[in-house]
C-alpha cells in the first residue's frame, strides 16, 4: 500500500485565501505537508512533489 507524505493544491487566487482560512483542512492527515501553488506553477507543484 503506498503512502501519501505531500499534497500540492494548485489553483486560482481566490482558492489560496480560501485555503488559508482552512488550517485545519488536513487535521487527521499527520506527517502530510500540504502546499498551494497559483494555476501558471503546475510545473513547480510537480517539482515539489517529486522532490524527496
Amino acid at each position: 500500500m503506498a503512502s501519501v507524505d505531500r499534497i500540492a493544491v494548485v489553483g486560482g487566487e481566490q482558492r489560496r485565501e480560501w485555503m488559508n482560512r482552512l488550517p485545519g483542512l488536513f487535521v487527521g492527515f499527520s506527517g502530510i505537508d500540504a502546499r498551494y501553488f497559483l494555476e501558471g506553477r503546475m510545473r513547480d507543484a510537480w517539482g515539489w512533489l517529486r522532490e524527496r
